[in-house]
């Protein structure tokens, strides 16, 4: 019979950081785009203006020193006209509530 090595690890781990959340109003067709990086569904426009919101939203907070951890969403979205993606060139649409988590470095 082989003989068997058991090496025990920790649980878990205590990690201490700051962070920070943020809670957007984000279109709701492009999530699909912002969680999982599919493109797929989104039209060249959409794809642009998804860029663009990442690139001044997510790129702005990194060189205030922040780095994105995570993304948590509602499970419902809502309309809206004004919102998130407007400046963006995103106009009225379904949107939903998502709370951006940064790691303050």
């Amino acid at each position: 019979m082989a003989e068997v090595l058991c090496i025990s690890f920790p649980l878990a781990v205590s990690i201490s950081m700051r962070t920070e959340s943020i809670r957007y109003q984000v279109p709701s067709h492009w999530l699909s785009g912002l969680i999982n990086h599919d493109y797929s569904g989104l039209e060249p426009e959409d794809s642009a203006q998804l860029t663009a919101f990442a690139q001044g939203e997510i790129g702005g907070a990194r060189k205030q020193g922040r780095s994105l951890i995570g993304i948590e969403c509602a499970d419902d979205s809502y309309f809206m006209t004004h919102h998130d993606g407007r400046p963006y060139g995103c106009v009225a649409c379904d949107v939903t509530d998502c709370e951006f988590v940064f790691r303050i470095d």
